[in-house]
């Protein structure tokens, strides 16, 4: 239960991580 709790919140982080990483990449390109 621990460990899928730790891989929940590791997607979860990455998901937030990555939201603002793509956007900075769309924006320095136009």
């Amino acid at each position: 239960m621990f460990f899928y709790f730790m891989n929940v919140r590791l997607l979860f982080f990455a998901q937030i991580t990555s939201i603002p990483a793509t956007r900075l990449a769309e924006m320095s390109t136009i």
